[in-house]
């Protein structure tokens, strides 16, 4: 009998750039190694929630002199979200992005993000969890074994 050891399952969208007459001007494959990237990912998704919190904050105290704030914590949330888009997407898929949407950064929030975030990211746990779970039924499954060769000396 040949054992057999497998990579896991990578997770693979396309994620299509459109122009203002909805031609497809890019289109990106991207392909995530769930595990590499999982934690990355969920940090910096926090990070960008918590960015864009203090953004709302900031900006619903609607005083002049916070101008400078709310300068700041967008530069804040557009950092956050830009790193977020490094982390699920890659540097070269982001920089197609950045490039596509020029200083748009309301604009490619609200039509990359919900991309990331509702698509890639859920993908991205599932495959990990899928992954935790195959490992734990393996261990379950071999404990059985390795404590009757450990009782036996083997």
């Amino acid at each position: 009998m040949t054992y057999q050891a497998r990579r896991s399952n990578t997770v693979e969208e396309m994620l299509e750039l459109l122009d203002e007459s909805n031609k497809v001007v890019h289109t990106l494959k991207i392909k995530i190694d769930a595990d590499a990237v999982a934690k990355a990912a969920r940090e910096q998704y926090v990070n960008l929630i918590h960015a864009e919190q203090n953004l709302r904050d900031v900006a619903a105290k609607k005083d002049s002199a916070l101008t400078e704030y709310v300068e700041s914590a967008q530069k804040v949330a557009g950092n956050a979200l830009v790193t977020l888009y490094r982390t699920v997407l890659g540097d070269e898929n982001t920089d197609i992005i950045l490039e596509f949407y020029v200083n748009r950064f309301m604009e490619m929030h609200m039509e990359v993000t919900p991309f990331v975030t509702q698509v890639l990211i859920p993908k991205i746990n599932d495959t990990v969890r899928v992954a935790k779970n195959r490992i734990a039924n393996q261990y379950k499954r071999n404990k059985g074994y390795s404590s009757k060769f450990i009782r036996r000396g083997i």
